[in-house]
């Protein structure tokens, strides 16, 4: 507790402890600039379709009765930086 009490002592500059644990300004724990923003791309996918035979599961006030549908299912490309993960 002393020791570490101490390091606060110096106004939060960088010290080392007697146990090897390092004590780090605030602000020399972030960059300096922001990192260069990564390259996105997103394509839309035709992943399906969804049949629904009652609409009423859509509602909590049952106001699709004898109604049906047929619902498209979109998967999302998306291109960021090396990686490609599929939403």
């Amino acid at each position: 507790l002393n020791a570490f009490s101490d390091a606060f002592a110096y106004g939060g500059q960088s010290r080392v402890l007697t146990d090897g644990c390092y004590l780090i300004r605030h602000d020399d724990a972030y960059p300096l600039w922001p990192a260069a923003a990564a390259e996105i791309e997103m394509w839309r996918l035709d992943c399906g379709r969804i049949n629904v035979p009652d609409l009423n599961a859509f509602s909590d006030a049952f106001a699709y009765g004898g109604q049906s549908r047929v619902l498209t299912d979109g998967c999302y490309l998306i291109r960021h930086d090396d990686a490609y993960p599929l939403w």
